[in-house]
């Protein structure tokens, strides 16, 4: 007996695959408006008929569960129609269907919809809604079919277990919503290849949930491994695996392991730079990135030939960095951090000519001036350029806090440099506020403490000194390893400066023993005594002297060592 009209429509609807077997000719735009419109009274009359037309054309269990399942989850016309053909669909199941059969599964997801209803019917319910809560027997037990099936149709396991993922979050289940996921993702991968597209859409669309919104860095991590070694097996595509590592290298910033995001940016720089050097500014952005963490770790000179390079490839097109900072401005700021001004002076000129009114362009030509005797004009540019931090809107707004807070450390070091402490103090307060709020882990901004610290000690309040010593250490321990040459300079910067302006402070002996035995830790793990290992020994030299004459002055005093104690 042959299907009617109304099923095989029906059928062609549910089963896009049918739909490539046969030419249909396809409506012009006006008879597409008016099928939209007739589309609910069309889908309800068609409603009204898919039993009958099942049950006559005898089509088979299967293809009438198909019909079934795709009726109850898109009627237009009758909200209640939904649980009406899903309970049909389930009666369809199990009457013809084994019960090993992981085409069930179909009916009893379909089952679940229209019990759970559209999700605008459940915002406003009290948690858990009752109509979510009803829906997980009917997700379990779909759940339980495809896993009982031989063999493993791992793409319908995967997206079952989504949904009933979906559902427990709902509920507020979250520790076995996310364990839901993780076996969606696990049996995804367990499908490789056939399931690649769908693993790389699905991680795609957590991690960014997951990082934008609940901030679970370390979650998400186990993520992006998954989804480039999904990558590396499958399709080995050198352009999306450079994107893969870039995304990876920020995620573990953003967790403080920086050496391994240092790592995986390298990854993204080499595999872009060979499959995908058509794109230049893709290219030079990863290398103003890798630049940028260089620079947050001390490895200063590193981040210039990173810049140098991005340079080289921009060549004379204008390109910024992710922060709205022309490159010639941030190498020009990175050749002044190591005193190389005259390298420095025509990058920032060119920049300020090319665009005078850029505030990072401004704050990086006022420090220059302030280096190389020109305070009154470097003031002038620095207050010029907070005014326009402050008046910025739209992208520019999003990261005012950040160049405020570089203009204040620069303002602030200014102040100091002419003995006007309360106006410093009041900059370099601020500026820290501004750090923080915006990139508390970036650790270029070190400088506000010590300066503000400073400014304390010329007004004679040394507990309030002390105190951002501390921040500066703790932030570095809490970022580094001990033997970190940034965690070590900032221990033997607080020292110095505690032994130095405050007597041989107590506190101090602390800093020195922490600075030296983690520059007896960087020593320790040299693999090659180099050019580099040397020098980095040659400045460890005046530290141990260092603390070799604060222990002898201890000792001349009586002091007991053992019972000192870091400032809170």
């Amino acid at each position: 007996m042959r299907a009617s009209p109304v099923l095989a429509l029906l059928l062609l609807i549910a089963s896009p695959s049918m739909a490539q077997e046969q030419a249909y000719p396809v409506p012009d735009a006006a008879a597409q408006r008016a099928l939209q419109r007739q589309l609910p009274s069309v889908v309800g009359a068609l409603e009204e008929r898919v039993i009958a037309d099942c049950e006559a054309a005898a089509l088979g269990s299967a293809a009438c569960l198909e019909v079934l399942a795709w009726a109850a989850g898109e009627s237009w016309s009758r909200r209640e129609a939904r649980t009406d053909y899903a309970e049909r669909a389930v009666t369809l199941a199990e009457t013809h269907l084994a019960a090993d059969d992981p085409r069930r599964a179909t009916a009893y997801i379909a089952m679940a919809r229209a019990v759970e209803g559209p999700t605008s019917d459940n915002l406003d319910c009290e948690k858990p809604c009752p109509a979510i809560v009803s829906a997980q027997p009917w997700l379990d037990k779909a759940k339980s079919v495809l896993e009982a099936a031989t063999p493993r149709d791992h793409l319908a396991l995967a997206l079952a277990y989504r949904e009933l993922g979906g559902n427990l979050y709902a509920q507020g289940k979250r520790v076995e919503g996310d364990a839901l996921t993780d076996r969606m993702l696990d049996t995804l991968v367990a499908g490789l290849p056939d399931t690649y597209a769908r693993l790389r859409r699905e991680i795609d669309d957590l991690i960014y949930n997951i990082e934008t919104t609940g901030q679970q860095y370390a979650r998400a991590e186990a993520m992006h491994r998954m989804r480039i070694a999904a990558t590396e097996a499958v399709s080995g595509e050198g352009a999306t695996l450079a994107g893969d590592y870039a995304a990876f290298g920020r995620n573990l910033a953003r967790q403080g392991m920086f050496e391994a995001a240092g790592q995986a940016l390298d990854n993204a720089i080499a595999l872009s730079t060979v499959h995908a050097s058509d794109d230049f500014e893709f290219v030079v952005s990863l290398l103003v990135e890798r630049s940028v963490l260089a620079e947050a770790v001390g490895e200063t000179e590193r981040a210039i030939a990173l810049m140098q390079r991005a340079m080289e490839l921009a060549g004379d097109r204008t390109v910024e960095d992710g922060l709205g900072l022309p490159l010639r401005v941030r190498l020009g700021r990175l050749l002044e951090q190591v005193g190389r001004s005259d390298e420095a002076q025509p990058l920032l000129v060119e920049a300020y000519i090319a665009d005078p009114d850029n505030i990072e362009t401004l704050s990086t030509l006022a420090q220059h001036l302030a280096k190389n005797g020109a305070p009154e004009k470097a003031e002038t540019l620095y207050r010029g350029a907070l005014a326009k931090a402050d008046a910025a809107t739209g992208f520019d707004a999003a990261f005012a806090d950040l160049s405020r807070a570089y203009l204040r450390m620069g303002l602030g070091r200014l102040l100091l440099e002419q003995g006007r402490i309360e106006e410093a103090e009041a900059e370099l307060s601020q500026g820290i506020v501004e750090w923080q709020r915006m990139v508390p882990w970036h650790t270029a901004f070190l400088d506000l403490r010590f300066l503000l610290a400073e400014a304390k000690l010329r007004l004679k309040r040394p507990e309030d000194a002390l105190s951002q010593l501390a921040a500066a250490s703790a932030q570095t321990s809490g970022m580094f390893g001990s033997a970190n040459p940034l965690r070590i300079d900032t221990d033997r910067r607080a020292a110095t400066m505690m032994d130095e302006r405050l007597g041989l402070h107590p506190a101090a002996w602390t800093y020195y023993a922490r600075a030296a035995s983690g520059a007896k830790n960087r020593i320790d793990s040299y693999t090659s005594f180099d050019n580099e290992a040397q020098r980095e020994l040659r400045g460890y030299r005046p530290l141990f002297l260092q603390q070799v004459g604060a222990a002898w002055r201890y000792s001349e005093r009586g002091v007991d060592r053992r019972a000192v104690r870091i400032h809170p």
